[in-house]
């Protein structure tokens, strides 16, 4: 059974991210991080936002085959379930090459850049005897030129001459002892030496190659941006436009509403106008009906009178006749 104290550690710490798109069917986005390194699988804290901060870590056992981890940020959903954001393949070799603190894309299924994750590495190794599983450890026993070497079982017999073999981060120095009278210790040195330098060409060119494809990732990203940014102003402008050409609507309705306010001015006037006149003409016609009232009260006590006057009439005629009848008798 293998013992874990000597197996190799990795740190790994997550400090934040930044991401471009929310992947939330409600509100804001919940992300976390999940780690797959061997086989040991490690969840983040979650945070919030487009901008999370986690500042979590963990120390990984892994074995000494394993070569890469998996990162993958998810949203956290507490209703509709988690949603994958992103996600990338860390090579041990990358995190080692200068990069043990740095920026890392993370990538949607359509290969798209969706954001980015601080994150920062630790080595560590319990005994020299254990090598990174990555082509450019530093343990000249791990290395594949080792073997062939006739300098492996003449070591003890040998003075001790230092050799330095130094990745960006890990400034490793070794030690293996050569015989400076023994042509042949020397060209081996030479050729390790030869070996070394290429190695360093190796990583050289792996970081230039590594800027070079961040410079065409950022020239891409300028050119997106370019093209958003076209598409924005074009959109503005055309929104500016509609806006323009409803201020003028709303100029003219103004326009209209004011005219219209005048014109009720105008019918206003000319109803209080036609008010007063209707008023005067009542008051002409009041005093003319209390005139023909008056008129009528007299006409009526006249005719009473002239009723009276016929009654008397009739009665004294009636009177005479009686009287007349009465005498031819």
């Amino acid at each position: 059974m293998e013992n874990k104290e000597l197996r190799p550690k990795l740190g790994f710490r997550l400090l934040e991210g930044r991401l471009s798109i929310n992947v939330a069917k409600i509100g804001d986005m919940n992300p976390y991080v999940k780690v797959v390194f061997d086989k040991e699988i490690w969840k983040s804290v979650s945070s919030k936002g487009m901008h999370p901060k986690w500042n979590d870590s963990h120390k990984f056992i892994g074995s000494p085959n394993a070569q890469s981890l998996e990162v993958t940020v998810y949203d956290k959903g507490f209703i509709f379930g988690d949603t994958e954001i992103g996600k990338r393949s860390i090579h041990l070799n990358d995190a080692i090459m200068g990069h043990s603190t740095e920026w890392w894309d993370i990538l949607n299924p359509k290969n798209e850049i969706v954001g980015a994750l601080l994150i920062s590495f630790e080595f560590h190794e319990p005994d020299l005897s254990l090598t990174h599983s990555t082509n450019f450890s530093c343990d000249l026993r791990g290395h594949h030129y080792a073997e062939s070497s006739p300098i492996v079982p003449r070591i003890k017999k040998m003075q001790s001459i230092e050799f330095s073999y130094m990745t960006p981060d890990s400034h490793k120095t070794l030690n293996f002892s050569v015989n400076p009278e023994d042509e042949a210790m020397k060209l081996e040195q030479k050729r390790f030496e030869l070996i070394a330098k290429k190695e360093k060409l190796k990583v050289e060119e792996t970081n230039i190659k590594a800027k070079i494809e961040k410079l065409s990732n950022d020239s891409n990203k300028l050119r997106v941006e370019r093209i958003e940014t076209k598409k924005s102003t074009e959109a503005l402008k055309a929104k500016e436009e509609l806006i323009l050409y409803e201020k003028r609507m709303i100029e003219n309705e103004k326009l209209m509403i004011e005219q219209g306010k005048e014109e009720v001015a105008r019918l206003r006037e000319s109803l209080n106008t036609s008010f007063n006149n209707l008023k005067q003409e009542k008051l002409k016609l009041s005093a003319e009906r209390r005139l023909l009232e008056k008129k009528r009260c007299k006409l009526t006590e006249s005719y009473k009178q002239i009723e009276q006057q016929k009654n008397k009439i009739v009665k004294c005629s009636y009177d005479r006749f009686v009287s007349l009848d009465r005498d031819t008798r």
